[in-house]
């Protein structure tokens, strides 16, 4: 694989920190901000914009009734 597919192939290992004071509502939304581009599309709003992507990540992966959860402490998952 290394051989055929040179430059093509990437592996970005990331580590999620999660601030388990923060409910996953809250944790959609900061991660959401932090991700929104400063030029969004037809210039919408940054606030709905980020309000927009939530709800749809809330819809797609049925996390709707987990909003007002609290993310948890990292240690207890391990």
């Amino acid at each position: 694989m290394h051989e055929r597919f040179r430059g093509e192939v990437a592996y970005n290992g990331e580590v999620d920190i999660h601030f388990p004071h923060l409910t996953v509502g809250q944790t959609l939304t900061f991660s959401t901000k932090l991700r929104t581009p400063h030029r969004r599309v037809d210039n919408i709003p940054r606030k709905k914009a980020v309000k927009d992507v939530v709800t749809i990540l809330g819809r797609i992966f049925g996390l709707r009734h987990t909003f007002n959860t609290k993310v948890g402490v990292r240690s207890q998952w391990k």
